[in-house]
């Protein structure tokens, strides 16, 4: 009996297009567009045992911000007088929710 790994699974934001699901068959993943691959591997093949080898890919959209919170510093410089200048560099942690 040839084995049959099924369909694979494809996480959000990503694609598969397979050669075949039984064994031997090939299962290519590719982010949608706007998303980069973030980790997990780009092909997977069918085992002998019914089971695909590898982890399908998960995608996050372009410009996300992966961290739980940020740290932004601003700098600025302010002009007092001709002969006086100040400078200060603040910082503040925003939670990625703010954003």
């Amino acid at each position: 009996m040839i084995a049959d790994c099924n369909s694979p699974t494809v996480n959000a934001n990503s694609s598969v297009n397979t050669n075949a699901t039984t064994y031997l068959g090939v299962a290519t993943y590719s982010c949608n567009t706007g998303f980069y691959k973030v980790s997990g591997d780009l092909s997977s093949t069918c085992q002998h045992g019914g089971t695909w080898s590898a982890t399908p890919i998960a995608c996050q959209i372009y410009g996300k911000i992966n961290q739980s919170n940020v740290r932004f510093t601003l700098r600025s410089t302010k002009h007092i007088s001709d002969t006086c200048m100040v400078r200060s560099n603040n910082s503040t942690t925003v939670n990625q929710d703010q954003l």
